[in-house]
């Protein structure tokens, strides 16, 4: 057997060995209760624990209400920060687009709201709002996006299959 031959084995069985520790440490993990899955979503802002309640609602008129509610489970001691993003077409009238929330304690809501107009017409129309927590060690994010014509958003065309299921 060449010396090559030999050296390409050896390298095999170190990989193996290799593989299995790695295995069994994150089945050990696994044992005492710890997940090797992180729990947090990579955004742009960096790693972020989608941790906050967003709610958004609207009403369409000539001057549409557009509002999101924000709630965390647990008392955050530092600020938020929000951005709305209007689709194509949509103006705001009145708000502002970007800002800060003061810091929430568990079961407080804050709300923002901003008035557009042309979210009401005939194409299909977004607005997206992102709040993130500025703690540096607990970072939190949430965002969402309302359609002009929820009725054919995905969201509603799978709650709609739904239905049609739970009647059978």
């Amino acid at each position: 057997m060449s010396l090559t031959h030999k050296l390409i084995i050896i390298l095999f069985f170190m990989s193996v060995g290799c593989t299995s520790r790695t295995d069994s440490a994150s089945k050990n993990l696994e044992s005492h209760g710890m997940s090797t899955l992180q729990r947090t979503k990579y955004s742009y802002i960096g790693q972020a624990a989608r941790e906050i309640d967003l709610k958004l609602s609207f009403k369409k008129e000539a001057i549409s209400i557009i509002k999101a509610s924000v709630q965390v489970p647990y008392n955050y001691n530092s600020p938020f920060q929000y951005r709305w993003k209007l689709g194509s077409n949509v103006s705001l009238v009145q708000g502002s687009l970007a800002g800060t929330i003061d810091s929430l304690q568990k079961g407080e809501v804050a709300e923002v709201i901003i008035k557009v107009k042309n979210f009401n017409a005939h194409e299909n129309r977004f607005v997206r709002f992102e709040v993130f927590g500025t703690d540096p060690a607990k970072r939190i994010f949430s965002d969402g996006i309302v359609s002009s014509h929820q009725e054919s958003s995905f969201e509603s065309i799978v709650q709609e299959v739904e239905k049609i299921h739970a009647d059978k």
